[in-house]
């Protein structure tokens, strides 16, 4: 009986979207109801691959050679204490950084250092007169320092991992290693929308990156979370200031170049969630308008014979459209059909086939994101129960907050500004301030006045 309902499963699905789409199954409603099972089960069978190709690989006892030298910036806008944070951190870390830069980019009077002793031995901070953008702050910072790889933390990111010596050692041995991101867990988790972060970050997040790392490019790395080679920073032009998704665009520019950027789950740090569900669709708004803009910008950068990203842009292409045909549909219907509760009840109880197929392949996702975690059992029992509303997460937040985001940046240009994931708790520190009256945009030795920032 088990076997003979397996068989007829196919059919019993294919029925079941042809009613979804009044009767006809052509290649756009084939394509609109395969294509998230079809990159579901691409990306957990690759991430399990790279996970087993992880533990099948010799691990080196030592280093080729010495680590290369390394530094760490960490910018931020309005919350120095913050910041701090994040620099006591890094305290255990080893081997340690030769220099540590905190840049505030011209945060408000209120918010500004006064107390130079608050700052831990071997940290500078140099502060901007006026308020530049994320990028325009991390281009001033770079020209400060010398060291070969430049770690960069955003002011909410607590360094979890000690040693650093396996994430140097890679750019040791792969000279064409342009850039490494890490993974990233939730600092805490104290209410729903955080928890349901939480499990975007492990079923999603994390394990797309594992399985794109086996493709040989990432979409982006974690600009909050992330060390670059200084010399494919300068080839590239530094990051881009011109947008609040810098991190998104110098992972286009940088594969195409040539550079390899990669992943590395061991390396990890937590970051702050957003608190509510604004903040939360605004920063998922703001990522989805850093894709739109680089798929806009750069998407033939893909195509070139020494680019690294081509499977990474061709999913990104044909998820985006995937979304604009479901909002199409999504759209059509609800103008040809008064929908109420029971119309959308009806829908579910003649679909429940598709949904338990989501179900399944979400499922999937959430247990090879666990293998990969290898986290304390015990934080997962809670995720895994609440699962099922990742659905209702998907479609209210995130393919709501892709569909105007992604929109915003296809169609116009933003500028860099700091957009807060979360409101932060104010406090005092100290800032170092900065004499020049006027700095130069990386790497060019044109002058610029930061005051033309809006």
């Amino acid at each position: 009986m088990i076997i003979e309902f397996f068989s007829r499963l196919p059919q019993l699905w294919h029925d079941e979207l042809r009613g979804m789409f009044d009767g006809s199954l052509g290649a756009t409603g084939l394509f609109l109801t395969s294509f998230p099972f079809l990159l579901s089960a691409i990306w957990s069978l690759s991430a399990t691959t790279s996970l087993a190709l992880g533990a099948l690989r010799p691990q080196r006892k030592g280093n080729s050679g010495e680590a290369p030298n390394f530094c760490v910036l960490v910018p931020f806008y309005g919350c120095p204490e913050a910041a701090l944070r994040t620099v006591r951190s890094l305290a255990e870390a080893t081997p340690r950084p030769d220099e540590i830069v905190i840049i505030d980019d011209g945060s408000p009077p209120q918010t500004s250092a006064t107390n130079v002793a608050a700052l831990p031995e071997g940290v500078r901070m140099v502060r901007l007169p006026f308020n530049v953008g994320k990028a325009a702050a991390l281009n001033y910072a770079l020209r400060l320092v010398s060291s070969e790889i430049v770690v960069c933390l955003d002011s909410d990111t607590m360094a979890e991992t000690v040693d650093w010596s396996r994430m140097l050692a890679q750019f040791t041995t792969s000279p064409s290693l342009g850039a490494l991101t890490g993974k990233i867990r939730p600092a805490c988790v104290e209410s729903f929308v955080q928890l349901l972060q939480a499990i975007d970050y492990l079923a999603v997040i994390c394990m797309v990156k594992c399985a794109e790392k086996l493709w040989g490019g990432l979409t982006t790395v974690s600009g909050a979370w992330v060390a670059y080679r200084r010399e494919a920073l300068i080839q590239c032009g530094g990051w881009n200031e011109e947008t609040s998704a810098e991190d998104i665009d110098l992972s286009w520019r940088m594969q195409a170049a040539g550079w390899r950027i990669s992943y590395d789950p061991r390396w990890s740090a937590r970051v702050e969630m957003a608190r509510c569900w604004k903040s939360l669709w605004l920063q998922r708004r703001r990522w989805s308008s850093g894709m739109g803009r680089a798929l806009r910008e750069h998407l033939f950068g893909a195509f070139q014979w020494r680019a690294r990203h081509l499977p990474v842009a061709v999913v990104a292409v044909l998820s985006a459209v995937w979304m604009w045909l479901i909002a199409g549909t999504l759209l059509s219907h609800v103008a040809d059909t008064n929908w109420t509760l029971a119309t959308l009840g009806g829908w579910l109880q003649h679909h429940t086939l598709t949904l338990c197929l989501c179900a399944a392949a979400f499922g999937t996702q959430i247990m090879v994101g666990i293998l990969i975690d290898r986290g304390p059992w015990r934080r997962y029992p809670l995720m895994i129960l609440l699962s099922p509303f990742y659905l209702v997460y998907f479609w209210l937040v995130l393919f709501t907050s892709y569909i105007a985001g992604f929109t915003r940046g296809v169609l116009r240009r933003d500028r860099g500004r700091w957009v807060p994931t979360a409101e932060k708790d104010g406090g005092e520190v100290e800032a170092v301030l900065a004499d020049p009256t006027v700095f130069t945009r990386y790497p060019s030795e044109e002058f610029f006045d930061p005051r033309s920032k809006s």
